[in-house]
């Protein structure tokens, strides 16, 4: 385990070496959740990179039914991204329950200090590095949330590294590699905002740089070719706010040069909650991944994954847009891979039909023609539609 120095109230780094991985350490894991803030360096192969990790949980936890949820965020973002929809009043119970690890890769926390990289690490290799946190708070196995980007690096943790990983949740997951005409518009929009910028440009001047948000084309030639990183023209977009552009740059390089994680979809032995909007630039890839994981179900039955998918329509940005669709179907995961057994389920989860059967595996679902009932107008919120997606 990793030695620990209390660099000031509220926030600890660590030291991975060779000559100090073999200490015990000081504090266990119990102390280690209530420090608020964490920088741990990575394993040898990049022991010049660190990853921030924010703890998130209630005072009031409910010990006896804790489980851990550890999050990666997506291309533009830090560890705070999932704070809006955790904090929203439909997770109260979820998060009442569960502590969060929210993780921020290598060079994309706020004010980051450029990296002396030339290659930013790998989707797979930045999957490998979560083990590193993993042993850092002494946990065995945690569930996994991450959207986008996040997501596809969440889903090479489980594959690798099953054993570690309780259960998936994945937010609009990019899964296939980069088509030609993302390749050459980032190359595009990159020679136009790295050609002659220094890192010494201005928070403003870096958040008119570049949006490293994946949005869709209508002139895609294909399903594969949705994805593509847009410079940002409004200089009030505040999420890329104090963000290095130098390093966003190297991880979206990562994030192109990304391997079809459809490939290695067979390895796959962990649960998985796939969940998209149907206006979203990553609809098509969401439905890939589920269609592929159950066709491999049929293939191998013997190693047969559950696969709820959730699928709304209206919406782009399940995050902001479906917090409460999003936070029933999550309980509902949660809880079919034996977590929170304890939480009450919702009038509106229990009223709404799910759990139906394929031949192939269980599967949620979520009716096609009814909507979730949150207590709202139906007409205020996107409708809910099923999900055991036609072949």
């Amino acid at each position: 385990m990793p030695t620990v120095q209390t660099a000031e109230p509220n926030s600890v780094t660590t030291d991975l070496s060779k000559e100090n991985s073999q200490k015990l350490n000081h504090l266990s894991s119990t102390e280690l959740f209530e420090i608020e803030k964490h920088t741990i360096k990575c394993s040898d192969k990049f022991d010049k990179l660190a990853v921030e990790v924010s703890v998130q949980k209630e005072k009031q936890l409910v010990a006896h039914q804790r489980c851990f949820i550890l999050t990666v965020h997506n291309l533009g973002f830090d560890n705070t991204q999932y704070e809006e929809f955790i904090n929203s009043v439909h997770m109260a119970g979820i998060r009442m329950r569960t502590v969060w690890l929210h993780v921020t890769l290598p060079g994309q926390e706020r004010d980051a200090a450029d990296l002396n990289l030339r290659k930013y690490p790998t989707l797979e290799e930045l999957a490998d590095e979560l083990v590193t946190v993993l042993d850092y708070f002494q946990l065995q196995q945690v569930v996994l949330m991450g959207e986008g980007v996040g997501a596809t690096i969440c889903g090479h943790f489980a594959i690798k590294h099953s054993h570690r990983c309780h259960g998936l949740l994945l937010l609009e997951p990019v899964v296939s590699t980069a088509g030609v005409l993302e390749s050459m518009k980032y190359k595009l929009n990159r020679t136009g905002f790295m050609g002659s910028r220094k890192s010494s440009l201005t928070n403003s001047e870096r958040s008119n740089s570049l949006s490293i948000s994946v949005t869709s084309d209508s002139q895609s030639l294909n399903e594969n070719e949705t994805f593509h990183l847009n410079p940002v023209s409004d200089g009030n977009d505040t999420k890329y706010m104090d963000k290095n552009v130098k390093n966003m740059s190297l991880f979206s390089e990562a994030f192109l040069n990304r391997t079809c994680l459809l490939d290695q979809i067979a390895n796959l032995s962990v649960d998985c909650f796939i969940a998209t909007g149907k206006q979203s630039a990553n609809y098509n890839e969401a439905k890939r991944l589920f269609r592929s994981i159950q066709l491999n179900n049929r293939k191998s039955p013997e190693k047969m994954v559950n696969t709820p998918f959730l699928e709304l329509d209206n919406t782009g940005n399940l995050l902001e847009t479906s917090a409460d669709q999003l936070a029933i179907s999550i309980q509902y995961f949660l809880q079919g891979i034996g977590l929170l057994s304890a939480m009450p389920l919702k009038m509106s989860l229990m009223k709404t039909r799910m759990g139906s059967m394929c031949s192939y595996g269980r599967s949620m679902s979520i009716d096609e023609t009814s909507s979730v009932n949150t207590g709202t107008d139906a007409n205020s919120s996107p409708a809910c539609s099923t999900s055991c997606l036609a072949e």
